[in-house]
């Protein structure tokens, strides 16, 4: 086998991972026409923002955490989009992760809630698995957790 070739078995399995691509299908499990509050957080957080956007339309708000430089071009309509540090957090970060706790704690209990997150979904295995996310985990892992818990009441 060819480099070449390999690289392009590399781009298209990285490709397909892409929010454009299967974030579509996972929305299909909410009806569009409901009022959903979408949270988030990394890399990819800003374009999976912003396919929410796309499926949701109006009914979409909230916010996202993204590293400095991963903000998207495309519209996110009513869900905010925060630049922070990463992996070292910094005053956005705490900013962000305040914002993101601020919001989830208002939500209505009629409306849904998607958590989007990118990167860090290996750490929560870790925790499903009964391993502290705190022994595998970035500073922002806490961060995380910590918005699930609020979720999850």
């Amino acid at each position: 086998m060819s480099k070449e070739y390999l690289s392009s078995l590399y781009q298209t399995a990285v490709d397909a991972c892409r929010p454009q691509y299967c974030l579509p299908e996972a929305f299909k499990r909410f009806s569009p026409d409901q009022r959903v509050c979408i949270l988030g957080a990394g890399k990819a957080a800003a374009d999976m923002a912003a396919q929410a956007y796309a499926y949701f339309k109006d009914n979409a708000y909230g916010a996202v955490v993204t590293r400095y430089g991963y903000q998207t071009t495309q519209p996110t309509g009513d869900i905010e989009v925060m630049l922070a540090a990463h992996p070292v957090p910094d005053e956005n970060s705490q900013q962000a992760a305040r914002r993101l706790l601020d919001i989830a704690s208002q939500v209505p209990a009629d409306e849904q809630v998607i958590f989007l997150i990118s990167g860090a979904a290996r750490r929560w295995r870790a925790y499903r698995q009964g391993i502290s996310p705190w022994r595998k985990s970035s500073p922002c892992t806490g961060f995380c957790y910590a918005v699930a818990l609020r979720l999850s009441r």
